[in-house]
């Protein structure tokens, strides 16, 4: 395979199959990239466009710079524009994005080079930007290709997917997600870089924001003061867990709900809690989450996503929040601990 990827790690079946497509000269119209948020979906479409807009007398690399540095006029990105007031994203793609990006394509590229637009995420579309894009890619500009970045290609009408090659992205193991880490100047140990992977789920985008906000540390700590479950865990020591800034990637919360699942995953699958994203959890695990337990774990996993959203949504106490979580939590592992099997 080409190493011209530069930093992109894994996905080498991806990479395969737009390669083989490019090298036969039958490249489609439009790409589909599914799969989770984080595994590097878009960076590929940006690494893809960029061999598609290469000229013949250039090197890669600069048409990566160009890309990187904004200068790329050939590549369009449509993704949910900022709010002027909140100077925040909206919620969806709105139809005069899609119009306007109809607009740009209707013009010649210089020379007839390729062209490509970006759409990231394609499921933000709304119901009329979503026609207008179909209508797009049933008759396609010449010598134009599409990226469709979706975190949940279901929520797409059938007709766009049906107009586009689909490229699955799955989880990266340990191993991929510590390059990842060293791509962007961190050095993990092997066992910190195998708690990440598991902790992110595979997700190189989730890994690097874990570790930038000190996510393992936390993560140890919640399951060291649950370790007890279901005795009661240290409330004044639980408080202090929310003095965390409610916007960073490893909230509390956010975290608590991951600890949930992976204890629903490991009652469903009746199996050892392995690799452990912190000491203790393989043993927490196999205490509290046996596997008749998966239900109710993941009962609870689903009702602190809701605490958690309606304390976000109306800016309720923090540390309230955690508490109602704790005796949720203890209150689940007790009912747990009654579903072992005797002897």
């Amino acid at each position: 395979m080409s190493g011209d990827w530069g930093p992109f790690v894994g996905h080498e079946a991806a990479r395969a199959v737009f390669e083989q497509a490019q090298a036969a000269g039958r490249m489609p119209h439009a790409w589909l990239l599914t799969g989770p948020k984080g595994l590097g979906k878009a960076l590929f479409a940006r690494l893809a466009a960029a061999r598609l807009l290469r000229r013949p007398e250039e090197s890669l690399a600069a048409v990566q710079e160009r890309l990187r540095e904004g200068r790329e006029t050939r590549l369009r990105f449509l993704e949910r524009p900022l709010d002027d007031k909140t100077e925040k994203r909206k919620s969806v793609i709105p139809v005069d994005s899609v119009r306007a990006l109809k607009a740009d394509l209707a013009l010649s590229a210089p020379g007839g080079s390729w062209r490509a637009a970006l759409i990231d995420a394609a499921e933000d579309l709304n119901p009329a930007a979503a026609n207008a894009l179909l209508k797009l890619l049933e008759e396609p500009p010449p010598r134009v290709v599409f990226f469709l970045v979706s975190h949940a290609p279901g929520k797409l009408l059938p007709t766009i997917r049906s107009r586009c090659r689909r490229l699955e992205f799955h989880e990266l193991g340990a191993g991929q997600i510590a390059a990842v880490l060293a791509a962007q100047d961190e050095s993990p140990q092997p066992a910190e870089a195998e708690a990440l992977a598991a902790l992110a789920e595979g997700s190189a985008g989730a890994a690097l924001a874990l570790k930038a906000a000190g996510g393992l540390e936390l993560y140890a700590r919640l399951v060291e003061l649950l370790r007890l479950a279901p005795r009661p865990a240290d409330r004044s020591a639980l408080e202090a867990l929310a003095v965390r800034a409610p916007d960073e990637a490893a909230a509390p919360e956010e975290l608590w709900a991951l600890l949930l699942a992976r204890l629903a995953r490991a009652a469903a699958y009746g199996a050892p809690l392995r690799p452990e994203a912190a000491a203790g959890e393989a043993a927490l695990a196999a205490r509290i989450a046996p596997p008749a337990a998966g239900a109710l774990w993941a009962e609870a996993q689903a009702r602190q996503i809701a605490r958690a959203a309606e304390a976000k949504l109306l800016n309720l106490d923090r540390g309230l929040m955690l508490l109602d979580a704790a005796r949720d939590f203890e209150e689940t592992a007790a009912k747990a601990a009654r579903l072992q099997t005797p002897g």
